[in-house]
C-alpha cells in the first residue's frame, strides 16, 4: 500500500483514500457488502467519511487495482462489488517464480511433497465422494486421448476436485499457481511427445498414465489411505522422470507473457 511520510520520525501514515479503501475491503471480507451489489453512492460515502469526491474516487481506484470493485460512470453507474479475485494470486506468484528462474522440475518437487498427503486426506475424510466427483472426469479423459489440449484441461480439473475434496482452503489457494503451471506443461509435454514418438505410441503411454489415475480413484474410494498416498508419490516421481526430464522448461519459457 502506498504510504506517505509525514513526520520527523519517518513514520508512514496512510492517506485518507487508503484508509477508506481499507475499511471498504473489511466490509467486503466480512460480507457486509455483498458480491454483485453497488457500493453506496459517492455522496453518501463523502458524508460518512468526511472527505471530498476526489478522495472517494482515489479509494475506488485502489479497490479497482485489487479487482474488488469495477466502476462505471453515468446516470446508472457506480462501483460494483466483487469477491476477492484468486487470479491475482496466480499472476503475482508466476511473476515472482519467473523472476527466480524456477523450472518445472522445481514444481514437481513440490508436487511430490504435497499431493500424496492430499490424496491420503481425501481417502480418510471424503472416500464416499470420490467416485461421483472424479470418475466422470476420468471417463472424459479416456475419451479425449486425441485432443491433448482438452485432456490437459481435464487433468487440471481433476486436481481442482481433489483439492476440493481435501477441504483445505489454504492449500487450495496456495496450489492455484501449481495447477496453472501443470496445465500448460502437460499440454506441451503431450504435444511434443506425440510429435517425437508418433500417435500410436503416445496413445499407449497416455492410456497407461490415465490408468494410474484410475487406480488412485479406486484406492481413495476404498479408503485405502496409505496405499493411495504411496501410489501417488510413485506416480508423480514417474511423471517427473519421464515427462519433465525431456520437456523441462523455466517458467519464463513456459509463460512467455512474463518475459
Amino acid at each position: 500500500m502506498a504510504m506517505r511520510q509525514d513526520n520527523k520520525l519517518g513514520v508512514k501514515i496512510p492517506k485518507a483514500a487508503e484508509i477508506i479503501a481499507r475499511k471498504i475491503k473489511h466490509r467486503i471480507v466480512n460480507r457486509e457488502l455483498k458480491e454483485g451489489e453497488f457500493l453506496p453512492p459517492e455522496v453518501k460515502l463523502m458524508e460518512e467519511f468526511g472527505v471530498s469526491r476526489p478522495t472517494i474516487r482515489e479509494a475506488y481506484r485502489i479497490l479497482e487495482t485489487e479487482n474488488l470493485v469495477s466502476v462505471s460512470r453515468g446516470a446508472k453507474g457506480g462501483a460494483v462489488i466483487h469477491r476477492p479475485d484468486t487470479a491475482l494470486i496466480t499472476s503475482h506468484m508466476l511473476l515472482a517464480l519467473a523472476w527466480e528462474s524456477c523450472t518445472v522440475v522445481d514444481v514437481y518437487e513440490t508436487r511430490v511433497t504435497v499431493e500424496p498427503v492430499v490424496v491420503r486426506r481425501v481417502a480418510e475424510v471424503a472416500s464416499h465422494l470420490v467416485t461421483a466427483r472424479l470418475q466422470p472426469l476420468l471417463d472424459e479423459a479416456f475419451a479425449s486421448l486425441d485432443n491433448l489440449s482438452h485432456l490437459a484441461n481435464i487433468l487440471t480439473d481433476f486436481l481442482d476436485q481433489l483439492l476440493d475434496l481435501a477441504d483445505d482452503h489454504l492449500l487450495k489457494y496456495m496450489y492455484l499457481t501449481i495447477r496453472e503451471i501443470l496445465g500448460r506443461h502437460q499440454s506441451l509435454a503431450m504435444t511434443e511427445g506425440r510429435r517425437a514418438k508418433g500417435d500410436a505410441l503416445t496413445r499407449v503411454e497416455l492410456h497407461a498414465f490415465l490408468n494410474s489415475y484410475q487406480k488412485l480413484v479406486r484406492l481413495m474410494s476404498e479408503k485405502k489411505a496409505h496405499e493411495a498416498e504411496e501410489h501417488w508419490r510413485d506416480h508423480v516421481n514417474y511423471v517427473k522422470k519421464i515427462w519433465v526430464k525431456d520437456y523441462n522448461r523455466t517458467l519464463s519459457e513456459l509463460f512467455p507473457e512474463y518475459n
